[in-house]
């Protein structure tokens, strides 16, 4: 036997950000459960008629 494979969930959670209108927001986002990460890399998508974007 060469070891064992053990999965683990990774949670990745985006946080609210609350800005007038133009300005720009930082939007806290927190992952877990991804022990030795170096790097992470993932899309945001929003509803365009709620949040301005350029």
């Amino acid at each position: 036997m060469w070891g064992s494979l053990v999965a683990s969930a990774v949670e990745l959670q985006i946080g609210q950000a609350i800005a007038p209108p133009g300005a720009v927001a930082s939007v806290p986002v927190n992952v877990s459960g991804a022990s030795d990460a170096v790097a992470a890399q993932f899309d945001v998508c929003f509803n365009s008629s709620v949040v301005w974007h350029r």
